[in-house]
């Protein structure tokens, strides 16, 4: 099998652009960090609900960008790209929220 020119993060919908899977994490860590990381009401109420500390913001912003990053790298499976390109429903062997899962795992142990 020929490796796909471009990994999808959703299903292909008539007169609906395909989003990339690039493009979904990108767009994904833009998201939380104009929502979380910056000096908005929110981001100021999250950030003393969870006990950010100040001196510690810019390693929970780091933390929260790659969390994005890899949230749905497990999408990159030949199962899930027959999925979103069918146009009926296709069983997936194992679904992308577990390959995902192991891939933040091993993401986190590493880096430990």
């Amino acid at each position: 099998m020929n490796p796909p020119s471009r990994l999808l993060a959703k299903s292909v919908r008539a007169g609906v652009a395909p989003v990339s899977l690039e493009a979904h994490l990108l767009d994904t860590e833009a998201a939380a960090v104009a929502l979380f990381a910056g000096e908005r009401r929110l981001a100021r109420n999250f950030r003393r609900f969870f006990r950010v500390a100040p001196e510690d913001l810019e390693r929970f912003v780091l933390h929260l960008r790659l969390a994005c990053l890899f949230h749905d790298l497990g999408k990159a499976n030949a199962d899930f790209l027959l999925a979103v390109q069918a146009r009926h429903s296709v069983l997936q062997t194992l679904r992308h929220e577990h390959l995902s899962a192991t891939a933040r795992i091993q993401a986190a142990l590493g880096a430990s």
